[in-house]
């Protein structure tokens, strides 16, 4: 069913055309998310009574893999994210709540319950409909509150690929409505993280998985002293060790899908962690690998690789790099150990 779905949106996103050199971007992202949002793939993966069109984790995968492989610039892959969080707070979003996104910063909820919150490199924010800002309730624990995006300060900004990473200043705005993650804030923070590494995963994987098709078009199609670039031993040896980094990040992100629970279950840090590492790994050689073949021609703005290696070089490191998410990972597994860490690991 998820490829299903997956080749469905495909299909839709290929017959708009990308604009590599969009002179307004932002309004093309809203007039393509109108659209996807008409048809209801935003809420792909969300239980219907939560606001959504149903699906499972894969179902939304397949939306996020469509969407990263398709060369637009979009919102989507982040609603999930903000999804995540919706269905951990069992918090029903209104029709009207088109363009839902998360601010990754601690707010804070005064005595009448109004939220104030700064957060920077929120991504898509000047798209949002709403924000959902994280703050402790009145209970010492963490909650989820929606409030209107209208009238918030903004301040733009960018990723390498061109993505909005937006500053959001946001005071003593009443909530629409809010409720109770039943978790501690920094257990609610340690969630938000894991699902955008996982969505970002993903992305990764897609992208890379696109970089290997545009690969292996070039070099079937391109020339060199009387012979095709496909001939070459050489390029066939780094068409392989590219294709080795796409299957490699594809099976770390089904690996941790695998591994997600039901609508509302907390997320397991060690396989999303293993995700984050290993796409993060592969994007920096599939980049490399991609462009030694292409040459030139990569770098163009009038050639679609240079914005998935660009994009790959801003996924890597968004929700926590390599580095960060890789300590995580030791941690984690250092703490489920029966015996020394790496006997444990080692174990037949």
């Amino acid at each position: 069913m998820s490829s299903e779905v997956r080749q469905a949106l495909a299909d839709l996103l290929r017959s708009i055309p990308v604009q590599l050199e969009d002179p307004d971007p932002d309004a093309s992202a809203r007039r393509l998310l109108d659209r996807l949002d008409g048809e209801g793939w935003t809420r792909v993966g969300l239980a219907e009574d939560l606001g959504g069109t149903g699906g499972d984790i894969g179902a939304a995968a397949a939306v996020i893999a469509a969407c990263a492989a398709s060369g637009h610039l979009l919102p989507v892959s982040d609603m999930v994210i903000s999804a995540r969080l919706v269905e951990l707070a069992q918090l029903p979003l209104g029709a009207n709540l088109q363009c839902p996104l998360v601010v990754a910063a601690e707010g804070r909820s005064d005595p009448r319950g109004r939220l104030t919150v700064r957060g920077s490199r929120v991504p898509w924010a000047r798209l949002a409909s709403h924000l959902l800002v994280l703050h402790v309730d009145a209970d010492g624990g963490a909650a989820l509150g929606v409030v209107d995006a209208s009238g918030v300060e903004i301040e733009h900004g960018r990723n390498f690929v061109g993505e909005p990473r937006d500053s959001v200043v946001l005071e003593a705005r009443p909530p629409m409505v809010a409720a109770s993650l039943n978790m501690s804030m920094p257990e609610a923070a340690l969630q938000l993280r894991l699902v955008g590494a996982l969505v970002r995963s993903m992305q990764c994987a897609a992208a890379i998985e696109r970089i290997v098709e545009l690969a292996v078009a070039h070099c079937m199609a391109r020339h060199q002293f009387g012979k095709r670039l496909v001939d070459f031993q050489a390029v066939q040896q780094h068409l392989a060790a590219l294709r080795a980094e796409a299957s490699a990040a594809a099976a770390a992100v089904d690996h941790a899908l695998s591994r997600v629970g039901g609508p509302g279950e907390r997320l397991p840090t060690a396989p999303i962690a293993t995700a984050k590492v290993r796409t993060a790994l592969a994007a920096g050689s599939a980049a490399r690998l991609a462009h030694q073949v292409h040459g030139a021609i990569g770098i163009a703005l009038e050639y679609p690789l240079q914005s998935y290696t660009r994009a790959l070089w801003s996924w890597r490191d968004e929700f926590g790099n390599e580095h960060e998410w890789g300590s995580t990972l030791v941690s984690a597994l250092a703490a489920t150990a029966a015996g020394p860490t790496w006997e444990s690991l080692t174990a037949v």
